[in-house]
């Protein structure tokens, strides 16, 4: 076999042999699509050109001439698009090569000398193309070959952004346009500290005060975000602007200041601040004290029953100043403690007195209601709730009490062996006619039966015809323990009841009332109890008499002093038995007859006489009926109400 000569592409260095009609034709290297132009050389025997594939007609290969001298920055097509083009046209390559290539052999044959002319400037022209698209590439903004053939067979551009139908590609050319601008580089972000210098630097060169303020606060609100060494703090920024417009409220809030809208009224709007605060708060507490003062000084000038008051307070400021430590507050005309009382409590820290004073208040007012509503028409001679002050002290306890008697009234006051609550008449003038002194001992439950049971001598003095209090001893006492029984609540005094069983003087009587049965059985009428005669006819003297004896006092005759304490029982159990049985013996047979002794009391006018006449007695026998119905009802009706169920109402009427 003879070898046959070989050339060489120019673009990518593949080999080809060398077919002797091909000689001076332009074809495409199979590899790289490249133009080549077959070499002339002589042959003996034809041989087969492999792998080369012919440009059909010299016409197109002028136009891609032309194209190229137009566009020279274009890149050599992809592989994939050479190899489909090479495809495409080998099959019609082919199919014509026998006579294209003939009638090429002929033409190159009739003009060697064109040919190798020509040859160096397609090679330097396919040189220069090579080398712009690399260039080109390199940029990231290439663009493909354009079609060799006039039939439009296209060469797909790298990333040229064309489409196979030729059309071109608006996005690609902007993408290349904006490629070929020059890119300026984002400034650095500025840091905090630069951020907030700059601020502060604006404010120092602002041309007005509202600037100034408006760069300042900028600064402080950054400098607030962060915590930076060797800037000027948020508070110290926002003082200066405080210097600059005092009423900036957000530098304010910033700081910490409140906007005052207290009770002084020149200062309300200031700013409170923490180097100023002491100030408020010491103006505040001046000008409360001077209004409580003023307050104190309005309450006891407001009306001629308030200017009673404060008689009766400058009587017992005056009356306590011996007394060591004692102290007092006062309360009067208040929800509480509604006229005409006025509650007088030690001034201690317990039991506070406010509240003393306002516990004890309702029960009073209550008590006094129900009195009224019972006995104020027809039966009490005066009630004015406004014409006398009815005051109250209420001490701590034993000791206080002790100091108080002690210093100023040992002579005249009963110690605590006998009282743990008293009521004294004791006019001052026209202001008042009496004083209830109380204080805590007991349980609660022994506490308020004692005050409600001096607060109805009270409620009875009140209501007599003049200053002077009633005398018959049974009827004082005993109605004050009738009246003064109750129930209900401290805390709801709405649902208190007066004159209900007494649960504390049952024993006594039910032993005097057998005493008193057995003695008549054998005919006698005196003995270790009281028959209702001795008692509806004992005297204020002769009790008073036996109440000292209680207390130390000298007895008159032998036996006295033994005595003393069967009276003084009697008159406090039987005195409220006698009262109960009026109320609910045979549905109130005597309700009348007791009223109509109450009304006498109150106007002085009690009498045994009126007594006997009231009840229909005429004749000792008829006396000694009367206290077996009393005695018998003591024993065995009594029991009936031992729960406090069932007893008459004396505030309502039958």
């Amino acid at each position: 076999m003879t070898d046959q000569p070989t050339f060489s592409c120019p673009a990518c260095g593949a080999s080809y042999r060398l077919k002797p009609e091909l000689a001076g034709q332009r074809v495409k290297c199979r590899k790289c699509s490249e133009i080549l132009t077959v070499p002339e050389v002589e042959v003996e025997a034809e041989a087969e050109l492999e792998e080369l594939e012919p440009i059909e007609e010299l016409e197109e290969l002028e136009e891609v001439e032309e194209l190229e001298e137009a566009a020279p920055a274009r890149r050599p097509a992809t592989a994939g698009a050479r190899s489909s083009r090479g495809r495409a046209g080998s099959r019609s390559s082919r199919a014509g090569t026998r006579t294209t290539s003939r009638t090429s052999a002929r033409r190159g044959r009739s003009e060697p000398s064109e040919s190798k002319s020509r040859l160096p400037f397609i090679l330097g022209g396919v040189g220069l193309i090579a080398v712009i698209a690399i260039v080109l590439a390199t940029m990231g903004n290439g663009n493909g070959d354009d079609n060799a053939s006039k039939q439009g067979e296209q060469v797909a551009a790298g990333n040229s952004g064309g489409s196979e139908t030729g059309e071109a590609n608006p996005a690609g050319d902007a993408t290349a346009k904006a490629a070929e601008k020059p890119v300026k580089p984002k400034p650095p972000e500025k840091t905090p500290r630069q951020r907030i210098e700059e601020a502060l630097m604006a404010a120092a060169n602002a041309s007005n005060d509202t600037e100034k303020v408006a760069q300042l606060w900028r600064a402080a609100e950054l400098r607030r975000k962060t915590r930076l060494d060797g800037v000027e703090t948020a508070e110290a920024i926002c003082k200066k602007i405080i210097a600059i417009e005092p009423d900036h409220a957000e530098a304010r809030k910033a700081l910490g200041h409140v906007k005052y809208d207290g009770v002084l009224k020149d200062r309300r709007g200031q700013w409170v601040t923490a180097e100023n605060k002491a100030e408020f708060v010491a103006a505040e507490k001046a000008y409360e004290k001077a209004e409580a003062e003023r307050k104190e000084r309005e309450r006891w000038r407001k009306d001629a029953f308030t200017r009673k008051c404060a008689k009766v307070r400058d009587h017992f400021l005056d009356d306590i100043k011996q007394v060591p430590g004692l102290k007092l507050k006062f309360y009067f005309d208040i929800p509480e403690v509604p006229r005409p009382y006025f509650v007088m409590a030690e001034d201690v820290k317990t039991p506070d007195p406010e509240q003393t004073a306002k516990l004890l208040g309702p029960g009073l007012n209550a008590l006094r209601k129900a009195f009224f509503k019972a006995y104020g028409k027809g039966i009490v001679a005066a009630w004015d709730d406004e014409k006398y002050v009815v005051p109250v002290m209420v001490l701590k306890d034993d000791d206080s009490y002790k100091s108080y008697r002690d210093h100023g009234h040992s002579d005249d006051f009963p110690s605590t062996k006998v009282a743990a609550a008293f009521y004294v008449p004791q006019p001052f003038g026209t202001e008042t006619k009496g004083v209830l002194y109380t204080w805590q001992t007991g349980n609660e439950s022994e506490f308020y039966h004692r005050l409600f049971h001096e607060a109805v001598h009270q409620l009875m003095h009140n209501s007599c015809q003049s200053v002077i209090m009633g005398s018959t001893p049974w009827l004082e006492e005993g109605f004050a323990e009738y009246f003064g029984a109750h129930t209900g609540n401290i805390a709801h005094p709405e649902t208190y009841r007066f004159g209900t069983f007494l649960k504390g003087r049952y024993s006594s009587v039910q032993e005097s009332s057998k005493a008193m049965l057995n003695a008549f059985k054998v005919g006698k009428r005196e003995g270790a109890f009281l028959s209702p005669k001795q008692m509806l006819s004992l005297t204020q003297e002769k009790f008073s008499y036996y109440k000292g004896l209680l207390e130390g006092g000298k007895p008159e005759e032998p036996g006295d002093k033994a005595r003393a304490h069967l009276v003084v029982d009697t008159v406090y159990s039987q005195g409220w038995a006698w009262i109960f049985f009026c109320y609910n013996y045979e549905g109130g047979l005597y309700r009348e007859a007791f009223e109509l002794l109450l009304k006498d009391e109150l106007r002085y006018q009690y009498s045994i006489d009126k007594v006997a006449r009231y009840f229909g007695v005429e004749t000792d026998e008829d006396w000694d009926e009367l206290a077996r119905q009393f005695a018998v009802f003591a024993l065995r009706g009594m029991r009936h109400y031992w729960d406090g169920t069932g007893c008459a109402d004396p505030t309502k009427k039958n």
